[in-house]
């Protein structure tokens, strides 16, 4: 593989976590809500959601890390660029 395909790679990795990490603040969020727990059902689904968001989250950042990346750095390098544009 050469230099740009690995450099891609690591940002597709950091770009994947941050989206992983979206996901599992807004299900997490919804397992907060009162008419969730409401719901046994629901809440159940919910819960095997943010589970399973939990394992892609950790998985993806052993990728990041064995791959030299830090996986914080393109989320905050985008969110700062965003921030900076508002």
């Amino acid at each position: 593989m050469n230099d740009k395909h690995h450099d891609n790679l690591k940002m597709y990795v950091n770009d994947v976590i941050g989206m992983e990490k979206d996901i599992l603040n807004a299900v997490e969020g919804q397992l907060e809500d009162d008419r969730i727990s409401g719901n046994p059902r629901l809440a159940s689904n919910l819960r095997a959601i943010a589970t399973g968001s939990r394992t892609r989250l950790e998985g993806l950042k052993q990728i990041s890390e064995a791959e030299g990346g830090s996986f914080g750095a393109t989320v905050k390098g985008a969110a700062t660029s965003v921030s900076g544009a508002l």
